[in-house]
């Protein structure tokens, strides 16, 4: 069986949320229309101490070539109430107005809503599973973007 990364493709709005959400995302959104494409990173932080981590997310823009390490930090997803919000911290490396910094703020709108993505907008993972980053072997796994065991943990 092998271990390489197998990206694909999610359609269902179910799936799109709970990979963002996962805590160690990483997706690249294709308009059909323009064929303009951002690949993002979603992350959980690592909790320091007790520090309550479970409504946070880092969001990084991948901004070279080196599609492993080449990612920018843009700014934080939060979980408010029902609802989520994006934010662009001092720490960003792209200015608030930019392209990319809308789109983040334009995704945390759509879960927020629970509102899927457009139709002429491609949703594709990178064959990782979106919590704990393991390469997805498994077919359905691959279609969910979510291991079996993770899946699991819901």
């Amino acid at each position: 069986m092998s271990t390489e990364k197998e990206s694909a493709q999610l359609a269902e709005w179910d799936d799109q949320k709970s990979f963002i959400l996962a805590g160690n995302a990483t997706f690249t959104l294709v308009s059909t229309e323009t064929d303009q494409r951002y690949t993002f990173k979603i992350q959980r932080p690592k909790p320091r101490g007790d520090e309550d981590v479970s409504g946070k997310w880092f969001a990084k823009l991948l901004s070279g070539s080196d599609n492993t390490s080449d990612y920018q930090y843009c700014g934080m997803l939060l979980r408010e109430g029902d609802g989520y919000k994006y934010i662009v911290t001092r720490a960003a490396k792209l200015g608030r107005d930019t392209k990319p910094q809308r789109a983040l703020a334009w995704i945390a709108m759509h879960l927020s809503a629970d509102k899927p993505f457009p139709a002429g907008l491609e949703f594709w993972h990178e064959g990782a599973c979106g919590m704990c980053g393991r390469a997805l072997t498994v077919p359905a796994s691959i279609a969910s973007g979510l291991g079996p065991v993770c899946a699991a943990k819901g």
